[in-house]
């Protein structure tokens, strides 16, 4: 996959190499099947017809033929389950059932064929794990069944935690949903935190530049909703995979498609605070303890819905979701008064800091041949944190002291698939991301963040080195952009 940005300069970069046609390459958000067909005596048998078949395929079916050598390839498959069928006049009919892809995965299936005076079928519905033995890089893929049926926040940090070997901070384990939708800092293998990436179907769209800050290189203001995710992969950054510019974690989200059936979901999930208890005793009071840390609330709302425009040529899919956080933090309170230029807690006025997140997007897949496919996928969000999650962990910032975190991310996607033959496949797609974030005062971009900002914009920031607090107002106003384009070429 090349990842180059578009716009004064265009960069096309071709790889030719002369190897089998089981190792080739293929999209970044498909699977592959691949394999043998030999008669009884074990001699390679050309010419047999390799058919694969599932709901997960617009066009229901996709087939080719075994070369000379009795090998086949069938690229370009999206994730689900598949019955592959082997067939040769004057053999019996071979069929593999049950046959689950994953994003990236290649699956041999070899078939033996045997003669056959009559009709006759030899159906496979169970036999060894497959192992993807093409591939050099280790990957971890968490399914839609896993995403549906895990008791856990439907978030990046939620899905990254079931994975082995994927390391987060330790202020940034999520109990229950409770950290929202923060800035994912991970690492695998004693990796480097700003070489992880974020991808949607195959493309990159968090931030650019590594090492700001806390973002450190995965800060991004869209976050991929479950209900419309297929199923999410974690390349470990294993071996170097020159699929990727970088060598840390790449956590890769596969869209849903539709389907010719109309299906949609709708998941809801909350909690309060009488649901949560605390260690607060007098021991702690007497040592000055007034508060601690609490969940106040945590809310997700959530639907989705797809099916087809035109049966076995064009699907949607579209989906709505709105969710959030409030939280508690230990002796954390505003200012009494802003007028003085001394901090005094106001025990009346605890900081309970907030987050809020709302989007909405749809998908198109299109048949546009029996060959070539096209996708388009447009997603919206507005976000705001009422705190600088990374700064409040510490204690140090008050709410009069800052303006709220607010983004508003629009991700809009294009790709173009073609698998010509046995041997060759087209795969294309770009990206186009527009990432405003920074904070805000309730008068600035009010149409775009509502709510936006619980800091005093005209109140210069104190910064009290003794108490470690900063407090009393803002003192400025920030927006930053970081908007890109970036696409890849796979021949």
């Amino acid at each position: 996959m090349v990842l180059a940005p578009f716009g004064r300069r265009a960069c096309l970069v071709a790889v030719l190499s002369l190897i089998p046609a089981s190792v080739l390459a293929q999209g970044a958000s498909t699977a592959n099947i691949a394999g043998v067909a030999r008669d009884a005596s074990g001699a390679v048998l050309p010419g047999v017809t390799v058919e694969a078949a599932s709901p997960a395929l617009i066009e229901k079916v996709r087939s080719t033929v075994t070369d000379d050598r009795g090998e086949y390839r069938l690229p370009e498959l999206r994730p689900g389950v598949y019955v592959v069928t082997f067939s040769l006049p004057g053999f019996s009919t071979f069929k593999r059932d049950g046959l689950e892809l994953r994003t990236s995965f290649t699956a041999q299936v070899d078939a033996e064929l045997k003669v056959s005076q009559i009709e006759e079928t030899i159906t496979v519905t169970g036999a060894t794990p497959l192992v993807d033995v093409t591939a050099a890089t280790q990957q971890r893929t968490v399914s839609r069944e896993v995403l549906d049926t895990v008791p856990t926040a439907k978030s990046v940090l939620g899905i990254a935690a079931l994975i082995p070997a994927v390391v987060e901070p330790p202020n940034a384990q999520d109990v229950g949903g409770s950290k929202g939708e923060r800035s994912v800092r991970i690492t695998v293998h004693g990796g480097k935190t700003f070489d992880s990436r974020l991808l949607q179907d195959g493309m990159r769209y968090n931030a650019l530049t590594p090492g700001i800050g806390s973002l450190e290189g995965t800060g991004r203001g869209y976050y991929v909703n479950p209900l419309a995710v297929q199923e999410v992969v974690v390349d470990l950054g294993t071996m170097g995979s020159a699929e990727y510019s970088l060598g840390g974690a790449q956590v890769n989200s596969i869209p849903r498609d539709g389907g010719n059936r109309f299906t949609g979901s709708f998941f809801v999930a909350g909690t309060g605070d009488s649901l949560q208890s605390n260690n607060l005793d007098d021991d702690l009071v007497a040592q000055g303890l007034t508060s601690v840390n609490s969940v106040q609330k945590v809310y997700d709302f959530n639907a989705a819905f797809g099916g087809p425009v035109l049966s076995d040529r064009l699907w949607f899919f579209a989906s709505g979701r709105r969710w959030g956080t409030t939280t508690g933090v230990a002796n954390l309170f505003a200012d009494r008064s802003v007028s003085d230029f001394a901090y005094t807690p106001d025990s009346g006025r605890p900081i309970e800091p907030e987050e809020t997140n709302k989007g909405v997007g749809f998908r198109l897949t299109y048949q546009a041949t029996t060959k070539d496919k096209l996708t388009f996928s447009w997603d919206k969000q507005r976000n705001f944190q009422d705190q600088l999650t990374g700064q409040l962990e510490t204690g140090t910032v008050k709410n009069e002291a800052n303006a709220g975190y607010c983004q508003r991310h629009e991700v809009t996607q294009g790709s173009w698939s073609r698998p010509q033959s046995n041997s060759l496949l087209f795969d294309a797609g770009v990206t186009v991301s527009k990432f405003n974030f920074g904070g805000f005062g309730e008068d600035l971009f009010l149409s775009d963040y509502e709510g936006c900002g619980g800091g005093i914009q005209d109140n210069v920031s104190i910064n009290d080195t003794g108490l470690g607090f900063t407090y009393n107002g803002v003192g400025n106003r920030t927006m930053s952009l970081s908007h890109q384009s970036n696409g890849r070429i796979n021949v």
